[in-house]
């Protein structure tokens, strides 16, 4: 299933979110947000809030691989759960 999303690995430098996409003729970037600081300087809640969103597409395919570990009830939950730590881990660290 196609995504609408923008394609690419999301990531943040600042308080900018940008899909970052590799292909054989480009090296792209795409601003997705900006996060608007109070008085014009980052603070720890706008850096949580850029990781927060820069992660949204990591978070997504957490939660898609783990319905689908549900619906088949397979036991290699081993994945699905490293999957979700990785996920989390870059939403919050």
């Amino acid at each position: 299933m196609k995504t609408k999303h923008t394609d690419g690995q999301w990531k943040y430098s600042g308080l900018t979110i940008y899909a970052h996409k590799v292909t054989d003729t480009q090296d792209s970037r795409k601003i997705i947000a900006l996060i608007d600081p109070k008085r014009g300087e980052p603070s720890e809640e706008n850096e949580a809030n850029a990781k927060l969103i820069s992660s949204a597409p990591d978070l997504l395919e957490a939660l898609k691989a783990a319905r689908k570990l549900i619906n088949q009830e397979r036991k290699d939950a081993l994945t699905v759960r490293e999957i979700i730590q990785q996920a989390i881990d870059k939403a919050t660290k």
